[in-house]
């Protein structure tokens, strides 16, 4: 049973899991880097969050701190709800302080899990915790003002898996008494390549570049995902679950994940994927970010696009398009994203085969 969580990370993801769960009755503290204690300040001020949208109200914060000790001593589950590239900062402060028995979720993992139970596995502390990831943030939300957050919408299910795989079900059932939406996936692959903002993210994002730059305001998923770039996506999507394959995985198609997460917010009659996306009212407000090096891209390619791409060259299936938008990003802008990103190789599972990569990610 869950009660005390740990929340490190004070953005968009961080408000939202704050004031969503105080308000179901948690007791909640929240971790900011000290270089990034500015956004702890309106929290500490106001003593808690304002929350609008699907979850509104006022959430009571006991305690918003700089001191990673006191957020997650006791604390039953860590919640690390930022960017993949910021994860390690979090999981390298935190790592001193946890205790036997707490549950680290990433939210996303996009690797993250592999990762860290390897560098755990070095240091004998991979039966300490429990490493679990979700495969996207459980909200589209936002800041709206200092300790304000607009929570536009809360995803009905989220997959949930662990590393190793042999552990998800006692998992989901205690992260249950927080969200009965969570489910448990097959491993913690499935549940990265399961992420759908590197299809639905990426290629729109490198496709209205000029856009992005102009310094007009469009609405992301409503104005900017057209039907030609809806084929993109799609495209992706079609390399993605052939890439699953090669690893014994079925993954969901990205019009299942909408189903799954937004059913009865969007138009359904059609199932056509450009009137899902734009028809879906969670995405309403949901204006393109102004830049290129937005984490739609910095986020999304290296640590989703690429792995997909790596996975594709060790199991002999092409990924034009995805190697294709990797490539555009990194000229776009003047990144390497193919050396950075993460790969098979760098979780460790470069030289095995798939059932040596299914066994090892259920068994560790």
């Amino acid at each position: 049973m869950i009660r005390k969580v740990a929340v490190l990370g004070a953005g968009n993801g961080g408000h939202a899991f704050c004031a969503h769960l105080v308000m179901d009755g948690f007791e909640v503290r929240l971790y900011e880097a000290p270089q990034f204690k500015r956004n702890l300040e309106p929290i500490q001020t106001k003593g808690g969050i304002e929350a609008f949208g699907d979850r509104s109200g006022f959430a009571k914060i006991g305690l918003a701190s700089t001191n990673m000790e006191e957020v997650v001593r006791g604390a039953d589950v860590i919640i690390i709800p930022v960017p993949a590239f910021a994860q390690d900062h979090m999981v390298n402060e935190c790592i001193p302080y946890v205790e036997e028995g707490q549950i680290i979720l990433f939210c996303p993992d996009n690797g993250a899990t592999m990762r860290w139970y390897n560098r755990l596995k070095e240091k004998g502390m991979e039966k300490r915790v429990t490493l679990a990831g979700m495969a996207c943030l459980l909200y589209l939300c936002k800041l709206i003002g200092p300790a304000q957050i607009d929570i536009a919408g809360v995803k009905h299910e989220m997959q949930v898996s662990t590393m190793p795989a042999k552990n998800v079900g006692e998992v989901v059932d205690s992260l249950r008494t927080m969200y009965k939406g969570y489910k448990p996936e097959k491993n913690a692959l499935a549940t990265t390549l399961s992420n759908f903002n590197h299809q639905l993210h990426t290629g729109p994002m490198v496709l209205n570049a000029g856009r992005v730059e102009s310094n007009i305001d469009f609405k992301f998923y409503w104005e900017g995902h057209t039907k030609s770039i809806t084929n993109v996506v799609k495209s992706v999507d079609q390399e993605k679950l052939k890439v699953g394959k090669s690893l014994g995985i079925n993954l969901p198609t990205i019009e299942q994940l909408f189903e799954e997460y937004y059913k009865g917010r969007y138009r359904e009659e059609t199932g056509d994927l450009n009137e899902i996306v734009t028809s879906n009212l969670i995405y309403r407000g949901t204006i393109a970010p102004s830049e290129m090096t937005s984490r739609f891209i910095t986020e999304d390619v290296p640590y989703g696009l690429v792995l997909i791409s790596s996975i594709g060259k060790r199991f002999n299936v092409p990924t034009p398009t995805v190697d294709a938008i990797i490539h555009l990003a990194s000229v776009l802008n003047g990144a390497d994203y193919r050396s950075e990103g993460i790969t098979l190789e760098k979780l460790g599972l470069g030289d095995m085969t798939m059932e040596e990569i299914e066994e090892y990610l259920r068994e560790g």
